[in-house]
């Protein structure tokens, strides 16, 4: 197999695979916010919430249930935090793969002599819109601001509304965590630039 071939097959399948992840991460983004808007749904109306999961349980599988405020602010503690790491994950590889493909279509311009065969890269940044640096705006500043805001924010009204210690303390590491996972992720996509 020529080498060309290789590198461009293999060109084709980093693409894909990128675009799945991309597809993977508005999914994981979605769901985030869902939860998020839940979360702070749980500090204006806990106890309506409570009875409207308890009320669909029950029309549902006919089981009467009465949820415990607690246990449905840990609950979505835990997804939080489990949707917030594969989505920092999920981004951090796109943003890792940048780079890489790159370099790929740098290696398979030269062979084939073609300038233009760098999409991704070169041609990606020709005249790039300003609307795209307000969303990239939007995506590495404002949303995981706002982020650390809303649930530094509810996890103080559940101290100011203590209902059960441990559930509040387990709630507490899950927001500590998160401001502390998001704090370097913001750090790990806007690198301090050396002069």
């Amino acid at each position: 197999m020529k080498k060309l071939d290789l590198l461009y097959d293999h060109y084709k399948e980093t693409i894909k695979l990128s675009c799945d992840t991309q597809k993977k991460r508005g999914n994981l983004f979605v769901f985030f916010c869902i939860f998020e808007l839940f979360n702070f749904s749980m500090l204006l109306f806990p106890n309506e919430i409570a009875a409207s999961i308890s009320q669909y349980i029950y029309s549902k599988y006919s089981i009467g249930f009465s949820f415990n405020i607690t246990i449905i602010q840990s609950a979505i503690w835990i997804a939080i935090t489990y949707i917030m790491i594969r989505y920092y994950q999920t981004n951090i590889y796109i943003e890792r793969q940048y780079g890489y493909i790159s370099r790929l279509e740098d290696k398979v311009a030269k062979i084939i002599k073609e300038p233009c065969f760098k999409r991704e890269s070169e041609n990606y940044l020709n005249n790039y819109p300003a609307v795209l640096d307000v969303i990239h705006v939007f995506y590495t500043w404002v949303i995981p601001i706002l982020i650390i805001a809303i649930n530094v924010i509810k996890s103080i009204m559940e101290w100011v509304n203590l209902v059960n210690i441990f559930g509040v303390l387990f709630d507490t590491l899950c927001c500590v965590f998160c401001v502390i996972l998001t704090i370097m992720y913001l750090i790990m996509i806007h690198p301090r630039v050396h002069s």
